[in-house]
């Protein structure tokens, strides 16, 4: 790059993201005999160490490595173009009121690529616009669902003539290779011996008679434009692959935009790298639709070359005819933003919500009254019970509350009212049943000699229903009491801190944490639920946080960037089912929870054998070795939360650190 002189920028990227520091690397050769070096860009000059911190757009632009050379003052060496990116997200909805059973469309805006949330209620989480389906038999304790956008912006394209704008010919080629045949010229796509072959024009019917342009072309110059043929027994046909040097270990992000000449046979593309396909597979839309975007995500490998590839699975002569343009991989930058759209129900009936009946014994009477319901005008309207296998069903009649078998024990009951063909439901609640099983032992045995004297014993065998802090969790999903520890045949996974009204459910911390470890290697906020929740009341909401901030990070980044959140979501295969999502980071409201009970918890680790949770360094001074708790709950871009075990505080500490024995104790809920 160098323009004059022998001093150069050295920079791998070339993007930023706002509120980011740039570090501009300046590479000397080797070479001396320079002074008074600096770097002068859009509103200011830097000297050594040649940093901007807290950037922002206003650093967009082209930067010049100056320095006084050869007697010349001012002597330029190099120049490099730096973009500053700010994310403004913004997310609509075609329709925010839907009836139970219907759907809407939601639209990101103001960024590159779009994650959705929640999953549930989206027919595909990835995309710029994406269709949100109002489950039937949503509970009517959900009034309204908010929708969670995050939108990112991409850095670097490392395409070349991704937009088949540059000069070229069939001859010299277009900077691609393909597995398709180049022809060019007025209708030469048209013959039968042309299947299989490809162009590079501003018209696809110019290239084909029977070829029409999408509706909304304009804008779109050249692109590539495909008459498919059959694979010939073959899984693919390679449209279209480039060679591409990567940064290793880079997430990247791929796109390209279709659209559909003919209605017949759509083409079905997938994204290869390096001989691997990624992402799922992507029907080509209608020719009404015009053009359309795919996605696909890669993770990058230790490789510094990615040999990209769009193929074709469509195996059809007929129809199979398509065009391509806009083709992108970037580099998955961590600038973003995210926003929320609400959607509400429209209901034409409403029921009260139902609570967890109490555990009963196998045969006995659930005692629970029906909830009530009626119109939205208030004209009372009945139903009938329900139970299913999951909280969302698939439902059945429940004929009669009475004589509940044991197979019932872990269903969820629920209240189902039809008004005009539709059906209303209340919020669903699990069905805990209590199996008692009596055996009698002999001692010493039961084989005696006339005259000698047993003991007989009866036991019972019970899953206790109710649970209190301090009990023992097990992998079979079982609760035991501290004091009855231990039982042969359990294997203890948690001890149990916090107990519900129910008295059945809660959340249970882990036996043993991790080695020190940072929250992350990077300043980059990702909490979507803002960051004072570390003060919430500690009820359902500040257990949802918890695990909903570990879902999210574990489900848009990796274990190497941010570690605390991936060790707790792996600290264990072993989950006392039915009831768990699996471990997770725990919020910090949780964790102030947890501390109020630790004295009860300790107990229990040391009944069991595992690792207290106490302050390593006791007393005043507690010289560098006071030991802190990792929380999910984030401060700032570059600050969480953590528990300090010494005195019970709640501290934001820096991401990046793990100096001050910053540990992970997983939660789980149960």
């Amino acid at each position: 790059m160098a323009q004059n002189g022998p001093l150069e920028f050295n920079m791998e990227r070339t993007y930023f993201c706002q509120g980011e520091t740039i570090q501009f690397d300046v590479n000397t050769n080797g070479v001396t005999g320079f002074s008074n070096v600096r770097i002068v860009g859009p509103s200011s000059s830097y000297t050594y160490p040649y940093t901007i911190p807290n950037c922002t757009p206003a650093h967009t632009g082209v930067y010049q490595l100056l320095a006084n050379y050869q007697g010349i003052p001012n002597y330029l060496m190099d120049e490099i173009s730096i973009t500053v990116i700010a994310v403004n997200v913004t997310a609509t909805a075609d329709d925010t009121d839907v009836s139970p059973g219907g759907g809407t469309t939601l639209h990101g805006s103001g960024a590159d690529y779009y994650v959705w949330s929640p999953a549930q209620y989206l027919s595909d989480t990835i995309g710029e616009s994406v269709q949100a389906i109002i489950p039937a038999n949503i509970p009517n304790n959900v009034p309204c669902i908010d929708f969670t956008v995050t939108g990112y912006t991409s850095g670097d394209n490392r395409v070349t003539n991704g937009d088949f704008e540059q000069s070229g010919n069939c001859d010299t080629g277009y900077g691609f290779d393909s597995d398709y045949d180049c022809y060019s010229g007025a209708n030469c796509l048209y013959p039968s011996s042309h299947e299989g072959g490809y162009s590079i024009h501003d018209n696809a019917h110019y290239i084909h008679q029977d070829f029409y342009n999408p509706g909304n072309n304009a804008g779109h110059g050249k692109f590539m434009i495909i008459n498919g043929d059959p694979t010939q027994n073959a899984q693919y046909r390679i449209i279209w692959s480039q060679s591409i040097r990567v940064r290793p270990n880079t997430q990247y992000a791929f796109s390209a935009d279709v659209c559909t000449f003919v209605n017949r046979n759509y083409a079905r593309l997938q994204f290869q790298i390096n001989g691997t396909l990624i992402g799922e597979v992507y029907t080509a839309p209608n020719s009404s639709a015009g053009w359309q975007t795919f996605y696909a995500l890669w993770e990058g490998s230790a490789s510094n070359i990615a040999t990209i590839t769009i193929v074709n699975l469509q195996t059809a002569g007929d129809g199979n005819d398509f065009g391509i343009d806009n083709i992108s991989f970037h580099d998955l930058m961590e600038c973003s933003a995210e926003t929320t759209v609400q959607v509400c129900i429209q209901r034409e009936v409403e029921v009260d919500p139902i609570v967890v009946p109490a555990p009963i014994c196998e045969g006995g009477t659930l005692e629970i009254g029906a909830p009530g319901a009626h119109l939205i005008d208030g004209t009372p309207i009945t139903g009938h019970w329900v139970y299913g296998p999951s909280p969302g069903g698939p439902w059945q009649p429940l004929n009669s509350l009475s004589n509940i078998p044991a197979s019932y024990d872990g269903m969820y009951l629920c209240y189902e009212v039809t008004h005009d063909g539709t059906n209303y439901y209340s919020n669903a609640v699990r069905i805990t049943v209590i199996d008692l099983n009596v055996h009698i032992t002999v001692t010493p045995n039961d084989t005696i000699c006339a005259g000698e004297t047993v003991v007989l014993e009866a036991v019972v065998d019970t899953i206790y229903p109710f649970a209190a802090v301090g009990d023992i969790l097990c992998s079979d999903g079982s609760i035991v009491h501290r004091n009855e520890w231990p039982v042969p045949g359990k294997t203890p996974i948690g001890i149990v801190f916090y107990v519900d009204d129910s008295k059945w459910h809660g959340w249970a911390v882990s036996l043993t944490q991790t080695a020190s470890m940072a929250w992350s290697t990077t300043n980059v906020y990702v909490n979507n639920h803002g960051a004072t929740h570390w003060n919430f009341a500690i009820n359902q909401d500040a257990e949802w946080e918890g695990y909903a901030n570990t879902q999210y990070i574990i489900s848009h980044y990796n274990a190497a960037t941010y570690p605390a959140a991936f060790a707790a979501a792996g600290f264990s295969t072993t989950y006392p089912a039915p009831w768990s999502r699996g471990w997770y980071l725990p919020s910090a409201a949780q964790l102030n929870m947890l501390f109020g009970e630790l004295p009860e918890v300790n107990l229990s680790l040391n009944r069991v054998g595992a690792t207290p949770i106490v302050d390593n360094n006791p007393g005043p001074a507690r010289p560098g070795g006071s030991v802190l708790l990792w929380s999910s709950t984030e401060g700032s871009n570059s600050t969480a939360y953590a528990l300090e075990i010494a005195d019970g505080r709640i501290e934001k500490a820096t991401k990046t650190t793990s100096s001050n024995k910053y540990y992970v104790r997983a939660v789980i809920t149960f």
